[in-house]
């Protein structure tokens, strides 16, 4: 297993068919990732050496906080989710090596792009719009409900600056 880095090279060019550029981008951001891990786990007294002895630590967890601690330093987010992808691959080829029982990153998820309050509200309509068709309200009644929805959304966002002031006044 000494070779480690190098079978998930293999991996990723026989399964993902990545270019050369690529590849430089997934050694470096599993680099990175090895370099932090050293550090974070040194703080709970684990010694890395490599790659190979990261696996028994190499968790959901571990990747989590790696992603957290991107977001608290200022990490681009294309970067940050750059690095996601590379360790959730990694995690594909572990499992699909044999050398974990399953993906460990499996449940790992990018970083998404905050959203205004507008865009929320816009979002939360839509899914209530999906959720009405699910439970197979007529039509007529899904353009009622959503138009007085659409009517609320509308007032507070009129109405936001008022509320946020009284939100903020009651902490």
């Amino acid at each position: 297993m000494n070779n480690l880095p190098k079978q998930f090279e293999v991996y990723l060019k026989e399964t993902l068919g990545v270019s050369g550029k690529t590849l430089r981008n997934y050694r470096a951001d599993l680099g990175h990732f090895l370099r932090w891990s050293k550090i974070h786990l040194e703080s709970k007294e684990i010694t890395i050496e490599d790659l190979e002895s990261l696996l028994p630590h190499f968790s959901g967890y571990l990747v989590a906080t790696y992603k957290t601690h991107h977001a608290q330093t200022g990490v681009p987010q294309s970067t940050t989710n750059r690095r996601l992808s590379t360790l959730r691959n990694f995690g594909k080829f572990l499992s699909a090596s044999g050398i974990t029982e399953n993906n460990p990153t499996q449940l790992i998820t990018n970083l998404k792009e905050e959203l205004t309050l507008e865009q929320e509200l816009e979002e939360v309509v839509r899914e209530y719009a999906k959720n009405l068709e699910k439970e197979n309200i007529s039509a007529v009644t899904c353009k009622n409900y959503l138009s007085d929805v659409k009517h609320f959304v509308n007032w507070l966002k009129l109405n936001q600056e008022v509320w946020i002031n009284k939100f903020v006044a009651a902490q």
